[in-house]
């Protein structure tokens, strides 16, 4: 959803504020796949670079999916 609608939405003066509360939820998608890749390496042979394409296949399925 564009940030100006959820601005708008909220009544923000400014997409600036609506952009301080929204980063939290921006971080939580980071700490997420950070979490999903330590995860991925520590149960991957292959080691970084397997575990690195299975995350990137993963992606890539969700996204196509939705």
């Amino acid at each position: 959803m564009p940030i100006g609608i959820i601005c708008q939405a909220l009544g923000h003066s400014s997409i600036r504020v609506t952009e301080t509360y929204l980063k939290p939820f921006e971080n939580e998608k980071v700490d997420k796949a950070n979490r999903k890749l330590i995860s991925t390496v520590k149960n991957t042979r292959g080691g970084v670079d397997d575990a690195l394409f299975i995350i990137k296949h993963d992606v890539t399925v969700e996204l196509l999916t939705k």
